[in-house]
């Protein structure tokens, strides 16, 4: 039977948990790991004894679990859930379950196994007769675990010897994993990881006449991301995509190379949904939950591998193409350095490509009523959206926001890497934060000293256009800033403003063209290329429109 954490509270925590028996929202367990997060409760736990003893540990044992649940969850890329116990009481003998997954937490009554020693031994019944994916591993991504479980072979064995074979539309595909690219090591959300394959597939896959690559001679790579079910795949929006560009190279450049997407069934013949137990248990739940899909493409590298104009041209073709695919009806909503990749052609050419399609939205698909999550990185989401009206849903998300997401990763990317690798101690760590009003105060205080930051050498051309691109958006802010502040003096002496000052009632103003916002992006990088010699390639990657 494998092993399931079990927390013991000492005399101090222990009066902890009689005056907090559980979260206040024991469905998002966020709600305490993050005060401030917008979709939670603000509460305070103290994290040190008042009585002057010394606590046995430095934080609550409800965060202990949910620590030991994260590294459940990170532990592998084939987990769906993970139970951690909790033994609390004044003799140590109530227990408690926590179940996490990628939609949050959930935690039983307590049972007291000395008083009530039948449900528990029923418990202990009911563990040994647990499968696998009764524990929260998934067979199909966990071949160790499968071989360890049935005798087969120790279970530290190498992942990578034992082949993985993903079926798709009644084809195979059969790889080993050779590293992990990037995993996300958290309690609650996606839980993607994208690895680095060896296939031993050695035929094309999907349209040989569109497929850009052959899996027998190029390594592909492997997602995994625990989708919102509610939101269209990955898969079908690129696809969306490459059929609405018809041709357009500033579009289908750009785009990644997606062969095939599927999502997993358990033994029963069920998607893996994170939604299942909270109906069986009925409990309400957000939105439709989460399901285990996995895409195959190929490899890309990140855009900061590149620098100076290799790095421009690709981060300006990925502008290019965000905007081609806007128009076209197809919005990415969430762009960030981590989705700003690198594809090189057979010549070694870079070619800047936006990923991370799983969170974009279509026009003409049903609308994504009841996700689990608002869009948006907050390092790099804009300030008119680092506000609790947007995280409510009561503002929508324009182009202009996505434009400025685009700009904030220049000035991340040149002042925290050197000569492509990231600084041991880099600056703007502030905006790495789950608290959206300090991120936007760390960023509007940067546009008002950013420029007297200092900036590697090997980046000197490129902050003239980041420091201009920065000043459009210093300037749009604080019209805006005034324009609220003036609105809220009228509310406040109720004064009604004329036609002439219309929207000043509310705050609010009318919202310009997608194409002029566009438009006016590009007479800044022209008017940087014009008065900067080193900058005069960026006149080269103008569009003609523009």
């Amino acid at each position: 039977m494998p092993k399931v954490p079990v927390t013991r509270v000492t005399p101090y925590t222990t009066e902890l948990q009689r005056r907090i028996p559980c979260i206040p929202d024991k469905h998002n367990m966020t709600a305490l790991l993050n005060p401030r997060n917008p979709g939670g409760v603000q509460v305070s736990v103290p994290l040190k004894p008042t009585d002057g003893s010394v606590a046995r540990e430095s934080y609550h044992p409800m965060l202990r679990c949910a620590k030991y649940g994260a590294d459940m969850l990170g532990s592998a890329f084939a987990v769906h859930h993970a139970l951690v116990h909790l033994v609390i009481g004044d003799h140590d003998d109530v227990l408690w379950i926590w179940w996490y997954d990628t939609q949050g937490a959930i935690q039983s009554t307590g049972i007291n196994f000395i008083l009530d020693f039948p449900r528990f031994l029923v418990l202990l019944l009911a563990y040994q007769r647990f499968s696998l994916e009764d524990w929260g591993r998934i067979p199909a991504l966990d071949a160790s675990a499968v071989a360890a479980h049935t005798g087969q072979a120790p279970f530290d064995q190498v992942r990578s010897e034992i082949p993985y074979t993903v079926s798709f539309e009644e084809k195979a595909l059969i790889f080993s994993i050779q590293r992990i690219i990037y995993a996300r090591h958290a309690l609650s959300g996606r839980g993607t990881c994208v690895l680095a394959a060896l296939s031993s597939s050695d035929h094309y896959y999907g349209d040989p006449q569109t497929s850009r690559m052959h899996l027998g001679n190029i390594p592909p790579a492997v997602k995994i991301i625990w989708a919102d079910r509610s939101r269209i795949s990955e898969g079908e929006m690129v696809k969306q995509a490459f059929t609405r560009a018809k041709g357009n190279l500033d579009v289908i450049g750009p785009l990644p190379n997606i062969i095939h997407g599927c999502e997993f069934f358990d033994s029963f013949h069920r998607p893996y949904s994170t939604a299942t137990i909270r109906e069986r248990l009925n409990f309400p739940s957000r939105g439709d939950g989460r399901v285990l899909r996995l895409f195959v493409s190929e490899e890309l590298y990140p855009i900061t591998e590149l620098m100076g104009k290799a790095f421009v041209r690709a981060w300006l073709e990925i502008v290019k193409c965000h905007y081609a695919l806007w128009t076209l009806g197809i919005q990415h909503c969430d762009p960030s350095l981590n989705n700003l990749m690198v594809r090189r052609q057979h010549d070694g050419t870079p070619v800047g490509v936006l990923n991370d399609w799983d969170l974009a939205h279509i026009q003409g698909f049903a609308p994504t009523l009841g996700t689990l999550e608002k869009t948006g990185t907050l390092p790099f989401m804009p300030l008119d959206l680092l506000k609790l009206g947007y995280f409510n849903g009561e503002k929508e998300h324009l182009y202009r926001h996505d434009l400025e997401s685009l700009i904030w990763i220049l000035p991340w990317t040149l002042m925290r890497y050197r000569y492509c690798k990231l600084l041991k101690h880099p600056p703007l760590a502030e905006w790495e934060t789950p608290d959206y009003k300090f991120c936007h105060d760390s960023k509007v205080a940067f546009l008002s000293d950013g420029a007297n930051l200092e900036v590697d050498l090997s980046w000197a051309s490129e902050w003239m256009l980041a420091g201009d691109l920065l000043m459009s958006i210093r300037v749009k802010h604080v019209k805006r800033t005034k324009r609220r502040e003036v609105a809220a003096r009228n509310r406040h002496l109720g004064r009604t403003p004329g036609p002439s000052m219309a929207g000043l009632a509310d705050g609010t103003e009318e919202e310009r063209k997608d194409e002029d916002v566009y438009n006016e992006f590009w007479e800044v990088i022209k008017g940087v290329a014009k008065q900067e010699a080193s900058s005069s390639y960026c006149a080269t990657c103008v569009p003609d429109a523009a």
